[in-house]
């Protein structure tokens, strides 16, 4: 019976993946968006290039490689062309008017998740089809339809609800496929709880990385390619274009915005306050209420949801270390296809309107963070959940239902859609600080870790190479006690501190080692990536494992005899080596416990053992 269910399974997927090829359009890139299609990624390309070729205000461009062996792409959307090509022509376009808002949408770094794709190629066809958008619904582009514009608006159907009124003040960068490799990797099936389209990318890149958690530990061409750009573009307001799963709910889009207590209490007080309330009012008006992300609590929304703390490894949290005004939206995977596009269409409408009419407001909001940051002699670098914190939040919700498993016997979660309720839940998205560290006027890098300093440089960091040797004062770290993850995650076993020493000590710089002074636009960055109890710095993805390791050591038999003869030479030590004795009771049972702490204030033990390559100055 198993072999005659198992080949039955077989058959139908066999069935149903022609059923797909048959259904996909091959030649006619034009033709997009259809009910239940999204671009391949060579379909795709050539329908956002396409653009390019037929309108100068548009720029194709290439932003570096990808693990796939292929390039990433964006267009970029300006009122006169970019003065030069590539990244010089991205520096030159921003610095010519710092007055434009600058606003990125990056795609498909999920590829299964390919709404965004649509959305954005429709979005750019709408931006580039008149000179500048009007101010409503109606006049020049014509009633609103919502039937068809729930299909997809094309060139010749276009809904301009909620819409910018004019996007000349705006320098407009779209990422169709950030995830090269998982787009190229194409299927019907890996998205198991995924309400179309029929075909679609892989959530892996080409090297089963995760691009959603590489945007600080940066493993990838991806991300590094990604990083060179996001530092030349600087942009205000930034979208990351997702599909959630998850519960079940009426809501087609839910959104992560920055955490505002992460963000800083300026730029998160101005996303709280201002910027949500009037999205989520104009969401609702265009006819797709909206509800932050929903990861519940507990099974199921009904007794609160949390919000999302997004350390620097996802895309929005890297975003807020450059006091960009951050936004992942996710729309709903149980939605058509196409509802699910149009209500992503809408967001980025929406975003990209409040973006412009709020232009001087975002930019001085932008520069008074960093003014703060500038000015502070400590940062947070870890957040923990405000105990019993939350706000009243209206929900709209399906009723859970518990009832037995015609498969299993047990009791499964159904939502029962013939009962939606309406009430208030609790949102748990208040958090605070937990840990601190100091800024100092410069962190040092000694020469031979290149992988650091070529991650730093990709991100736009200035960095000084000594060329004479010169002696600092500086702030050692030692890691004492630390443990890894078990099980590898993203490539990584993950590092946490137990313990460590902080010691001051008086070093020679030789030629070849960097500084990277902190009073420069990534010092926030340079905080989170380089003090090593972060939440995403380098040394907890593996990036300095190699430091910590002793390479050179002792045999007992041997030593024993060395140690006593340091002992009895040396009257301070063996002091301290009683009283440590006493202080260390386990000692006893555990004998090499204290021939080790000999050994280490022994002239035999490793300089440098379990020192933190990284040092901070002190002023």
């Amino acid at each position: 019976m198993r072999t005659h269910i198992l080949l039955i399974c077989s058959m139908f997927t066999w069935v149903l993946r022609v059923d797909v090829q048959a259904q996909i359009p091959t030649n006619d890139p034009e033709g997009w968006p259809h009910n239940a299609t999204t671009p391949t990624w060579e379909e795709g390309l050539a329908a956002f290039s396409a653009l390019a070729q037929q309108d100068a205000r548009a720029t194709w461009m290439e932003l570096g490689m990808t693990d796939a062996g292929k390039p990433l792409h964006a267009l970029l959307i300006a009122p006169e062309p970019l003065p030069m090509p590539g990244l010089p022509g991205v520096l030159a376009a921003r610095d010519a008017h710092p007055e434009r808002i600058r606003f990125l949408v990056n795609n498909a770094i999920h590829p299964g998740e390919p709404c965004g794709v649509d959305a954005s190629l429709a979005l750019a066809r709408q931006l580039l089809g008149m000179p500048h958008l009007p101010e409503g619904m109606g006049d020049e582009a014509g009633e609103w339809d919502a039937d068809a514009a729930r299909i997809w608006p094309t060139s010749k159907h276009r809904s301009w609800e909620g819409a910018p009124a004019d996007w000349s003040k705006a320098l407009i960068a779209i990422i169709p496929f950030y995830n090269v490799g998982g787009a190229l990797n194409r299927g019907c099936c890996s998205r198991a709880n995924q309400n179309g389209p029929l075909a679609y990318g892989f959530r892996g890149n080409a090297r089963n990385f995760d691009l959603n958690r590489d945007f600080m530990k940066q493993d990838t061409e991806n991300a590094a390619s990604f990083a060179r750009f996001f530092a030349a573009f600087d942009p205000d307001v930034f979208v990351d274009t997702h599909t959630t799963n998850g519960a079940d709910y009426p809501y087609t889009m839910t959104c992560i915005t920055t955490q505002p207590d992460k963000a800083g209490p300026v730029v998160g007080d101005f996303l709280q306050n201002e910027w949500d309330p009037e999205m989520y009012d104009r969401m609702h008006e265009v006819g797709y209420p909206m509800s932050p992300y929903v990861y519940s609590r507990a099974e199921v929304p009904d007794s609160g949801i949390v919000g999302f703390l997004e350390s620097p490894r996802y895309s929005t949290g890297f975003a807020a270390l450059w006091g960009t005004l951050g936004f992942t939206a996710e729309a709903h995977m149980l939605k058509p296809y196409p509802e699910r596009v149009q209500s992503m269409l809408n967001f980025l409408h929406i975003t990209l309107g409040i973006a412009l009419e709020r232009a001087e407001e975002v930019k001085a909001i932008r520069s008074e963070e960093r003014r703060r940051i500038a000015q502070a002699d400590s940062l947070p670098i870890r957040w923990k959940a405000t105990p019993g914190a939350f706000t009243p939040l209206d929900f709209i919700g399906y009723e859970a239902v518990h009832e037995p498993s015609a498969l299993t016997g047990a009791l499964r979660l159904r939502y029962d859609r013939e009962r939606p309720w309406s009430r208030t839940i609790p949102f748990y998205n208040a958090y605070e600080p937990a840990q601190f560290a100091r800024v100092p006027a410069a962190y040092i890098i000694p020469r031979g870790w290149s992988p650091i300093v070529d991650r730093l440089r990709a991100n736009g960091v200035a960095i000084r190479i000594v060329t004479e040797p010169e002696e600092r004062e500086v702030e050692a770290t030692y890691v004492v006690d630390w443990h890894s993850s078990q099980q590898a995650y993203e490539g990584h076993h993950v590092n946490a501190v137990d313990s460590l020493v902080r010691r001051r000590e008086r070093v020679t710089l030789e030629p070849g080692d960097c500084i990277v002074p902190t009073s420069q636009r990534a010092q926030r960055y340079l905080v989170e990536a380089l003090e090593l109890e972060a939440h995403d710095a380098f040394w907890v993805w593996g990036a300095f494992d190699s430091a910590l390791q002793r390479k050179e050591h002792y045999s007992s038999y041997v030593f024993e005899d060395t140690a006593a003869e340091m002992l009895a030479q040396d009257a301070e030590l063996a002091a301290e080596f009683s009283a440590a004795q006493i202080a260390h009771p386990e000692w006893a049972e555990s004998p090499d416990l204290a021939l080790q702490w000999l050994y280490e204030r022994s002239p035999f033990s490793e300089p440098g053992g379990g020192r933190y390559p990284v040092l901070k100055t002190i002023e």
